[in-house]
Formats: C-alpha cells, structure tokens, sequence
C-alpha cells in the first residue's frame, strides 16, 4: 500500500530478514531513508531493503529514476488522499495552515498563508492535496509544490481560529 507522505522503492523481499532500521542519506543534496535489515539466515548479515523519498524533496519520476538506478524490484509512488469540500470543517478557513486529510481525521498542518487585516484572501487551492497557497491577482495558473496538480483559483474568508497545540 503506498505511503501519502514518501515513494517507496524495494530493494529485496522483506521476508528475508528479522529486524530492520531506518538510516538517512542524500543524493544530490536530497535526504532519502534506507531500511537497513538483519538476515534471518545469517544474523552478522545487515543489508539495504528499501528506500523511502520524502514528497517534499523527491518527485515520482525523480525518484523511480534513483530507485531504478540502484535496482529496485518494486516502486510505489506515494497516494496523495483525496480531500472533498465536506471533509473541511464548515465555514472556517484556518490561516496560515495547509489542511490534508489524515486516515478518517483531519491534520492541521503550518503552511505558508500569512494572515494580516484583511478578511477576504485570493488563494490557489490544490484539489488533490488542499494545499493552499497565497494568490496574487496576475497569476492565471499555479502547479501544487506539494503533490503537482493543477491548483484552482479561490477566495477564502480569513477568520482567527482556535490555538492549535502540537
């Protein structure tokens, strides 16, 4: 099952091993994770499972590219979740935060909106995703920086909304 939050490139058959750890290392001044597993069959044995390609620095092709090139027998690109409009909480718009849909919850998470006196904001919505970004009234179009798709111009209401503890 794809992850929402990472690509996923197999290495070998997790059922070779017996215990595994998560590592970090870069290319091309990118972070990716290594699962580093021990043998079943020989416990001085640790080899590399799988690689995982956080969104934020790795796109699917960049990524099935990476995983190709060190021999990958399996690659899933990460599922960004489906997010409908009776999925957001009704008539709050929450400013300065990007809303994804989190398993049947919802997560509030920092995005990039700034908040001032105004009350009505020109915003990009990205409808795969929810991410919100800032709109000036030039721009005619805008490609999500978080999943790609193509974000659709919108006007939200900016209200104060509750403190958010982490």
């Amino acid at each position: 099952m794809p992850y929402t939050n990472e690509h996923s490139a197999r290495l070998t058959n997790p059922d070779l091993y017996r215990t595994c750890r998560r590592t970090s290392r870069t290319s091309d001044g990118r972070r990716y994770d290594i699962v580093t597993c021990q043998r079943k069959d020989n416990v001085s044995k640790w080899e590399e499972q799988s690689y995982r390609y956080p969104i934020e620095h790795w796109s699917s092709a960049e990524a099935r590219a990476h995983a190709k090139k060190h021999n990958a027998i399996k690659f899933e690109a990460a599922e960004m979740p489906t997010i409908r409009k009776e999925d957001l909480p009704e008539g709050k718009f929450v400013p300065k935060r990007a809303i994804m849909k989190a398993g049947s919850g919802i997560l509030i998470k920092e995005g990039i909106i700034e908040q001032d006196e105004a009350k009505s904001r020109l915003i990009w919505l990205c409808p795969a995703c929810a991410w919100i970004e800032k709109r000036e009234p030039e721009q005619e179009s805008k490609d999500c920086p978080a999943c790609g798709f193509g974000m659709e111009p919108a006007q939200a209401e900016i209200t104060r909304g509750p403190e958010l503890t982490p």
